[in-house]
This record gives structure tokens, C-alpha cells and sequence, in this order.
């Protein structure tokens, strides 16, 4: 992307050549439409690399509204679940052993 000077705020260009306006502040302006939807600022759409038709995932965390594709919202929930299983339990063989318990008393049963 290249940034252009001008009087106030930094104009950048997308690869394709579409301005908009930077925030220094990482903070933008929007505004909740009579439909109740917010219009994200466009630099927000480009740096985040969103398209029309994404589906996005939307949590409140510690009170502010945060917004994901759907590919990080997945890796964060990968890795918070990889981080809560120990080394070496393998998982899978977890609940092969419990089918398999479960299989036996149902058998006896």
C-alpha cells in the first residue's frame, strides 16, 4: 500500500487504486444505521482483508466487541484447546478407551 499526504488525516491506496482514509489512532468513527447494523470503516474492511458476503464471528470480550473471520476465530479455538491438553494424551485414544468401557457394560447389561 502506499500512504499519500495530504492536509489532516493520511490517504492510502489499495492494490486496486480505492482511497481511504487512515486513523493514527487505530480508532474510527461509525455509526449504528435505522436497520440496527454498523458500517465498518473501510480501512478496517482493507486491513483486515474482508470482502462483501464474509461471514465474520462476533464476541464481547471484557466489555468491547471484537470481530473475526471465521479462519481466526477457528486457530484461536485450536489453540486454546491444543494448550488445555497435557503432552503426550493423545486424545483420540481417550475416547477410543471410553467407547470401548462403554461398549463392555452395555454388553453385560
Amino acid at each position: 500500500m502506499s500512504g499519500i499526504m495530504v492536509d489532516g488525516p493520511v490517504m492510502r491506496a489499495d492494490s486496486g487504486g480505492t482511497m481511504y482514509e487512515e486513523s493514527t489512532a487505530g480508532f474510527w468513527h461509525s455509526t449504528i444505521d435505522p436497520s440496527e447494523r454498523i458500517v465498518l470503516p473501510q480501512q478496517v474492511r482493507h486491513d483486515r482483508g474482508g470482502v462483501m458476503g464474509d461471514d465474520m464471528v462476533v464476541t464481547i470480550e471484557d466489555g468491547a466487541i471484537v470481530l473475526r473471520t471465521c479462519e481466526d476465530a477457528m486457530r484461536l479455538l485450536q489453540d486454546d484447546f491444543c494448550s488445555n491438553t497435557s503432552d503426550g494424551i493423545s486424545l483420540m485414544e481417550e475416547l477410543l478407551v471410553e467407547r470401548r468401557e462403554e461398549a463392555a457394560r452395555e454388553e453385560r447389561d
